[in-house]
């Protein structure tokens, strides 16, 4: 059998990021334009983890509808808005007060836009499989990439792998608790009959439980009839979304889609 060999770079990087989600991108950022020379690893094809499913963003303001975030956080959501990749922030009577549905396709490009911007090295479809250390200090990791492994050297390095994949690596003391979070399962429905669905509600309250509200707020007739935002992820932006019932079109991250008689018939999110 061939013995595989491993490609080192020749570039010592300031800072390794292992992990191209939320928390890696952000501190490749953070790094990049603090003047270091970065290095991002992600063992997927794109970079925002999360983010680049399509789920609305949450968490920018408080219960007062005063914004408490923002920072890259809200630079990427202004970069979103120029290019018609969301329709920005939009305030709710839900409990995370406002969201911001966006497009995934284009919150994909617009983060390796911006680390580009920042000059940073990229790695994608890398997965880190070993670290080499000096005595206690990591000084480099190999990682399999499909062209074959690779050997990158750095000074200080970043896990935000999700699954500690660095640290465990490198010998760091792990625990795994007794009680573990189940898998969360988030889907997609289309061809949904919106006013069908709100009349169900009416009919049943309680299957629309009031923690999901604001506080003070509470579930009416009124609120699940004609509020746009009764779902998590709303509907559709509030802005281009006319009664259920009429015939009309729901206008989602630059695109129009067509519905009638009530139904979403394409780009609803539940």
């Amino acid at each position: 059998m061939k013995r595989e060999t491993i490609e080192v770079a020749e570039t010592m990087y300031d800072v390794i990021v292992v992990g191209g989600g939320t928390a890696g991108w952000v501190a490749a950022l953070s790094a990049a334009r603090q003047g270091k020379e970065v290095l991002l690893l992600e063992r997927k094809g794109y970079l925002g983890g999360v983010l680049g499913s399509g789920l609305a963003i949450y968490g920018f303001h408080d219960v007062n509808h005063k914004q408490v975030v923002k920072g890259y956080a809200h630079e990427l959501v202004e970069r979103l808005q120029a290019v018609g990749g969301s329709d920005g922030y939009e305030l709710l009577e839900l409990w995370h007060a406002s969201m911001v549905a966006v497009n995934p396709a284009l919150v994909k490009a617009i983060i390796i836009e911006m680390l580009h911007e920042a000059g940073i090295s990229i790695v994608l479809y890398s997965q880190v499989v070993h670290v080499v250390t000096e005595g206690t200090r990591l000084e480099g990791v190999v990682v399999q990439r499909k062209s074959g492994r690779g050997h990158y050297k750095g000074k200080r390095f970043v896990d935000a792998s999700g699954d500690a994949v660095l640290a465990y690596l490198a010998g760091a003391p792990t625990v795994q608790s007794d009680e573990l979070q189940p898998p969360s399962l988030v889907l997609r429905i289309e061809n949904v009959d919106v006013h069908e669905l709100r009349e169900h509600l009416v009919a049943h309250p309680d299957a629309y439980v009031n923690w999901r509200m604001l506080p003070g707020h509470n579930v009416t007739a009124e609120f699940l009839r004609h509020s746009v935002k009764f779902l998590t992820s709303s509907l559709c932006s509030s802005r281009h979304c006319r009664k259920p019932g009429s015939s009309s079109s729901c206008t989602r991250l630059g695109k129009v889609y067509p519905s009638g008689e009530g139904s979403l018939r394409r780009g609803s999110t539940m």
